[in-house]
């Protein structure tokens, strides 16, 4: 399983179009998602002006590639999704409580 935070306004297109790509796509050639151990990391870092959702992607229904690597060169291994997010993969999606940090299941 792998994470992707985004916003409801994000979420609301992505459903409607059955497939996401972020803004940063074309810069970066990837969608930087996270693993289940950096969530509350993930979460700590986002944006308090926006309301966010964490989706859960089963990366095995996903049509691009996933590929784990370290990019950043931070010691972590992250997953990143060399094409769209396609939302028939998608298994849940939880809006982001930042009061307290709780890890999806």
């Amino acid at each position: 399983m792998i994470y992707y935070f985004i916003t409801k306004e994000e979420l609301a297109f992505a459903l409607e179009e059955e497939e996401y790509f972020p803004d940063y796509f074309d810069d970066t050639g990837y969608i930087s998602c996270v693993s289940e151990k950096t969530v509350p990391a993930m979460i700590a870092e986002l944006n308090t002006d926006q309301e966010y959702v964490i989706l859960k992607f089963d990366d095995q229904l996903l049509e691009s590639a996933v590929i784990y690597e370290d990019i950043e060169d931070t010691g972590i291994m992250q997953p990143h999704v060399y094409g769209f997010l396609n939302m028939d993969a998608l298994i849940e999606a939880e809006e982001v409580e930042r009061t307290k940090i709780k890890i999806p299941t």
